[in-house]
């Protein structure tokens, strides 16, 4: 439990992973700015990205980002109250772990371990499956690929948002869907030569792909 029944977040994927933040005041800023409560150094962060706010003592997050804040997965539209055990992806830079002021953080989230088949190191850039290190390294596509689809958890991503993850601006408009299911295979193939039981993205016929990575 946070010190005085404050609500936390800690942060349990991204560069500082494993720092926790105590919810004392009224309002929690999260963005790439100097001046934010939680400052994320990440080109996907948005200055102001998303705002935690104390009202009736529930806390309620906003979504002020160009790229998105998803809870549980879902992008966050409007003021959303925040539950115990709410897990929150700042576009593809961070997920954070929401502790209400009765909740106990457990030691597994504090230390930023992971506890799904496959775990990223979003500082590293390395990927484990079943604890072990896919080696040689992904390709940069290939990485922003994974990493994009990892930190979706089950939502589903159409082409053109993995076309936006992937690829700069300048090259959007040379990118074709069978360009995109290509580096799809490729990706499939690489991680089926270390882990091969279990498929860890899905294609959804007609609207995009979803990740699967469920618990060891």
């Amino acid at each position: 439990m946070s010190p005085g029944g404050a609500a936390a977040l800690v942060v349990i994927r991204g560069a500082l992973k494993g720092h926790r933040y105590d919810l004392t005041g009224d309002a929690f800023v999260i963005g790439r700015e100097q001046h934010c409560d939680l400052l994320i150094d990440d080109a996907t962060v948005s200055r102001k990205h998303a705002l935690l706010q104390r009202i009736e003592e529930k806390w309620f997050i906003t979504d002020t980002s160009k790229n998105g804040t998803h809870v549980n997965s879902r992008r966050v539209t409007g003021a959303l109250a925040l539950a115990n055990g709410d897990k929150i992806a700042i576009s593809t830079a961070a997920q954070l772990y929401f502790a209400g002021p009765e909740d106990t953080v457990p030691l597994l989230l504090e230390e930023g371990q992971a506890i799904g088949r496959m775990h990223i190191d979003l500082k590293t850039h390395e990927v484990r499956l079943r604890g072990q290190l896919l080696d040689p390294a992904l390709s940069l596509a290939q990485y922003r690929l994974l990493e994009f689809l990892y930190l979706s958890g089950d939502e589903i991503r159409t082409r053109d948002e993995v076309s936006r993850a992937v690829w700069t601006e300048a090259d959007q408009a040379g990118i074709t869907e069978q360009m995109i299911d290509a580096l799809v295979k490729r990706l499939r193939d690489r991680l089926g030569q270390l882990d091969d039981g279990h498929d860890y993205i899905l294609t959804v016929r007609g609207h995009g792909f979803r990740f699967s990575n469920p618990q060891l």
